[in-house]
């Protein structure tokens, strides 16, 4: 084992969050990325996708990069090369990347061009192409409709989707940054069975006791919604793009590649509504119509 930390980008995220925790436990140093450190966390330091001063400090010394680029990010394409060319100048030696599952239908798009980039700037590197996350229903932004309205809110019609758990693809992250045999290579990551969202609403209806519906949105509701919450054009056209790939039928694709990695099956949407049943029992203090 290396004794170089390997910097962990979106630490403060579901996804780099659980990195950073499983990294630990299994004994690596970690450098936590994140625009505003704790100055009294050694392990911390200091990142901003706006500020490019900060990129070459942050890697300085790592020989690994967990990437993500920032979540909807129109630009991504501009600007993680630019990240990328200051990790080869300072030494680092291998970038695990956290794409998305269907980025091979969407090449030109921001996540595709990214892994184009990266497949061909001389990093070794891994790409992850992780399916929809279960924990969006547990801790991102469907929670508040949840715990407001016991409602699911989406553009998604009846598509189905073979969602994953973070924890799962955070341990495939671990599992390529600890073997080079996986390295140099793109893996699908998705769970079981792909679940319409009329089933998910049941699965968390099953958990909690508390009845969940999903109310299928038009694609101008859902655009609509987002406006109403504060959420940047381009990102909120991306966002959309998502769904119709999922009434696409595109988000419903199931791979081996995680059970490969791992040596074990994917943690089913049961597993995880069954821990997280608490969250939607609680009906949130402020309403979001």
């Amino acid at each position: 084992m290396s004794d170089a930390p390997i910097l962990v980008l979106g630490s403060s995220g579901k996804l780099g969050g659980a990195v950073v925790r499983q990294l630990r436990h299994a004994g690596y140093t970690i450098r936590q990325a994140t625009r505003n450190p704790d100055p009294s966390d050694p392990a911390m330091v200091r990142f901003d996708w706006t500020s490019p001063l900060t990129w070459a400090p942050a890697a300085e010394g790592c020989r690994q990069v967990f990437l993500t680029a920032r979540p909807l990010d129109v630009a991504a394409a501009a600007i993680v090369p630019g990240f990328l060319d200051e990790c080869a100048d300072v030494g680092v030696e291998h970038v695990v990347f956290s794409s998305s599952l269907g980025t091979d239908i969407q090449v030109t798009g921001p996540l595709g061009l990214v892994e184009s980039y990266l497949r061909h700037c001389g990093l070794g590197w891994t790409i992850l192409r992780p399916n929809f996350f279960m924990e969006n229903f547990s801790h991102g932004w469907l929670l508040p409709q949840l715990q407001s309205h016991g409602r699911i809110q989406l553009a998604a019609g009846a598509g189905r989707t073979s969602f994953v758990s973070v924890e799962d693809v955070a341990a495939a992250a671990v599992t390529v940054l600890a073997d080079p045999a996986a390295r140099n290579d793109v893996h699908d990551l998705t769970g079981g069975d792909p679940m319409s969202h009329t089933a998910v609403a049941a699965a968390l209806t099953r958990a909690s006791g508390r009845p969940i519906n999903y109310h299928e949105q038009t694609v101008e509701e859902m655009r609509i919604a987002g406006q109403r919450a504060g959420l940047p054009g381009g990102s909120l056209e991306y966002l959309l793009s998502l769904y119709g790939m999922v009434r696409d039928g595109l988000a419903a694709r199931k791979s081996d590649d995680l059970r490969k990695l791992l040596g074990r099956e994917a943690r089913t949407f049961d597993e995880f509504a069954a821990a997280n049943a608490d969250v939607w029992r609680v009906e949130a203090t402020t309403r979001h119509d």
